[in-house]
């Protein structure tokens, strides 16, 4: 599939539309912190979670305040917002497209910093299932001693939580945790020790004895391969022994749940471990 992979005349814009949308995950994933605020995205230059009128935003490339810009209300949120539920993301989460998708600011008043920072003892890597609708292998957050991962911590306000649940289908395949010997530093080095995230309850895949993590996330500890998300589905093809290409492996599922669900009960007896329970509490 290299070149121009849906130069195939048989495959419809809406065939190539979905494929791409399988391939392309996890998305458009940040380069910095960044303030999602009602839909409308801002560079963020520092937050903290216990005073968030000092919260630091780039405005025409200088650092200010958000409660000194003009243009920007944010009282509403200052009035409302109490705590906040520090949940870090192994996949598409940190990406500014889900968080409008999930949080429109049509139906909802959203303070959400996504922060990027260090996790120690934890890495994004691939789940062993394959997400709705398009198919593509999405991430999960497994425990490795000692490692150090680059990722996003998204503060999600307390009246936003039930919302993100239900993004998540909540026991269909992920589960809310609460994390354990995982700490997430921000850039200044405050520690935020409580965290948690939405786990596979599918468990973490495993090919020839070894997760595969995301390579689109900086990391450093034990070795793990990485494979971006054409890679990972290829090589998932391939060990499920579908013996056509990419294209007809993918919308065979998209197209029908039931082969869908058929690959993940496969995947799952042999190819999954589940997640270390000593590191991860299930709250949901």
């Amino acid at each position: 599939m290299n070149g121009d992979v849906f130069s195939q005349s048989h495959l419809s814009d809406e065939d190539k539309a979905a494929i791409q949308k399988a391939l392309a995950y996890p998305f458009e994933i940040p380069k910095e912190s960044f303030l999602y605020l009602d839909g409308v995205k801002y560079e963020l230059a520092s937050f903290s979670p216990g005073d968030i009128a000092a919260t630091v935003i780039i405005k025409d490339g200088h650092p200010v305040r958000i409660v000194d810009v003009k243009d920007i209300d944010v009282a509403p949120h200052l009035d409302r917002l109490g705590s906040f539920v520090p949940m870090i993301a192994s996949g598409s989460n940190a990406a500014f497209d889900q968080l409008q998708r999930k949080l429109p600011a049509d139906e909802y008043q959203a303070f959400v910093p996504v922060v990027k920072g260090r996790v120690a003892n934890a890495c994004s890597v691939y789940s062993a299932h394959f997400a709705r609708r398009y198919c593509s292998i999405p991430a999960t957050l497994s425990f490795v001693k000692g490692a150090q991962s680059e990722l996003f911590c998204v503060f999600v306000p307390d009246h936003l939580v039930d919302r993100m649940h239900q993004t998540e289908h909540i026991g269909v395949n992920y589960g809310f945790y609460e994390l354990q010997n995982i700490d997430f530093i921000l850039p200044g080095a405050e520690i935020v020790e409580k965290l948690y995230a939405y786990l596979s309850l599918w468990g973490c895949l495993q090919i020839d004895g070894s997760s595969i993590r995301l390579p689109q996330f900086s990391y450093s500890g034990p070795e793990l391969p990485a494979l971006f998300e054409i890679q990972i589905l290829s090589r998932v093809r391939s060990i499920l022994g579908y013996t056509g290409d990419l294209e007809g492996f993918l919308l065979s599922m998209i197209r029908d749940e039931s082969v869908r669900e058929q690959r993940i009960e496969r995947l799952q007896k042999e190819y999954s471990i589940p997640i270390d329970s000593e590191s991860f509490h299930r709250l949901a």
